[in-house]
């Protein structure tokens, strides 16, 4: 925890490692850590994303969240609750579309349900079976349809590449001009 307190000093110690990892049994239950309820992890995000939201604040920020698979928010809905609860504009979205469709969520519905509260979006490529992450333009993703939707909701923050890299990808240069290429055209 050496590097994190001196990164995050303002934060108390309960705060700085978030929920614990999940562990469940075949029968759907799902406790987290310690025999504590799901409510109660709930309950801790949600202390948790009131205090880092208060931390950036004061210096100025807003917070965002990224939607992750394995996680409390895996999908717009989830973060659209959280929201609910903190109740402060500040508190925004980070889309990361190839989490999104991994769950099953056509990105451009999650674009229309997280509108206002969309801070910065991650663009990523995904394969047909739902199940890695190919070079941008590789795979599946209607990276067109995304900027449509980004376009049409008055989205003016960031949509930045997050390429994951496997043996005999193309190198990271290459992918990352085809994906600027893709996008000015589809940006216009």
């Amino acid at each position: 925890m050496g590097h994190r307190r001196a990164i995050e000093p303002e934060l108390p110690d309960t705060f700085l490692y978030s929920v614990p990892a999940p562990t469940g049994s075949l029968d759907g239950r799902v406790a987290y850590g310690g025999g504590s309820s799901y409510c109660d992890a709930k309950a801790g995000e949600l202390q948790i994303a009131r205090a880092c939201l208060a931390l950036a604040k004061s210096h100025g920020l807003k917070f965002s969240i990224e939607n992750h698979t394995h996680t409390l928010i895996p999908e717009a809905a989830s973060f659209l609750r959280l929201s609910d609860a903190v109740h402060d504009p500040d508190l925004g979205c980070n889309l990361d579309v190839g989490w999104a469709m991994l769950q099953k969520e056509y990105p451009p519905i999650a674009i229309h349900k997280l509108k206002g509260r969309l801070l910065n979006v991650h663009m990523r490529d995904i394969d047909g079976s739902m199940r890695l992450f190919p070079p941008m333009g590789d795979g599946v993703m209607d990276c067109q349809a995304i900027v449509a939707t980004l376009k049409q909701v008055g989205f003016n923050g960031f949509a930045s590449i997050e390429q994951d890299t496997h043996p005999g990808d193309p190198e990271m240069r290459v992918i990352c001009q085809r994906y600027l290429k893709m996008m000015r055209e589809y940006i216009g």
